[in-house]
């Protein structure tokens, strides 16, 4: 697999990249056959300093921000961006954790293994659930009988 990273300088106007990273390579993945996936365009390894000491907790594992907090210094137009055929999926996470809509993470939803169902939750309480075996919809932990016309 080819590899190659490139920065670029501070531009006064026009177009910049801050970061390219390309990864070639030829052929279909193995995904199915290896029960994941062994090509990773860009991969962050989190973990303990020297393997020492606690478990490490790392606050963002990717952040996206102004220069300084301020929202005057820039701006984005999307903040994630995937322009190309997604096979499975263009977001996965594993079950059980949040997708947060506010940076309080309290209105979240996620998708627990545990119970099979997807919901939108208030901090840890689940407001809008659907059990994604049966299709059954729930608000606020009691069942809801919906009556087709």
């Amino acid at each position: 697999m080819g590899r190659s990273i490139r920065a670029s300088g501070h531009h006064r106007d026009g177009a910049i990249w801050g970061l390219e990273i390309d990864a070639f390579t030829h052929g279909p993945s193995r995904f199915d056959q290896v029960g994941g996936g062994d090509r990773i365009g860009l991969g962050i390894v989190l973990g303990r300093a020297r393997n020492i000491g606690p478990k490490a907790t790392i606050d963002y594992g990717v952040w996206l921000l102004p220069n300084m907090l301020d929202d005057r210094e820039a701006d984005v137009n999307f903040g994630v961006m995937v322009s190309a055929q997604c096979r499975y999926a263009c977001f996965a996470m594993r079950g059980g954790n949040k997708f947060a809509w506010e940076e309080s993470a309290r209105i979240a939803s996620k998708y627990d293994p545990d119970t099979g169902t997807w919901g939108l939750y208030n901090g840890d309480k689940p407001v809008l659930q659907i059990n994604m075996a049966t299709g059954e919809l729930m608000i606020n932990g009691k069942p809801v009988v919906v009556t087709f016309k």
